[in-house]
């Protein structure tokens, strides 16, 4: 996987449950550990969001890269922090959709 450090942190990923309010405050921390626990509770969801937008794989993962590298911009006094991530999905993947880029990939394909 694209965020992990070692081998550990997939396992601790997989294995942990972190309250919300200490998810935040690791990834306020950058602790890697806490993005990988995030990449693997949410990144199938929000792949689902982007990929029904943009329905292009290579695309897709592009947005759900972008998504987790604008993680770290989460305020806690506005919303949830898994709401706002399919909120981010959402916004991020419009705007690519929406994007030059897109639309000549798309006409290539025609």
């Amino acid at each position: 996987m694209l965020f992990y450090s070692t081998a550990a942190d997939v396992i601790a990923a997989d294995t942990a449950h972190i309250e919300e309010h200490d998810l935040v405050i690791r990834l306020q921390r950058q602790d890697k550990s806490a993005l990988s626990y995030l990449y693997h509770k949410y990144g199938d969801a929000l792949y689902g969001v982007a990929h029904r937008i943009i329905q292009d794989e290579d695309v897709t993962c592009e947005v759900v890269k972008d998504i987790f590298l604008k993680i770290g911009m989460y305020d806690s006094k506005k919303k949830r922090l898994s709401t706002w991530m399919l909120f981010l999905a959402k916004n991020t993947t419009i705007d690519k959709f929406r994007s030059k880029e897109v639309r000549r990939r798309a006409k290539l394909i025609r």
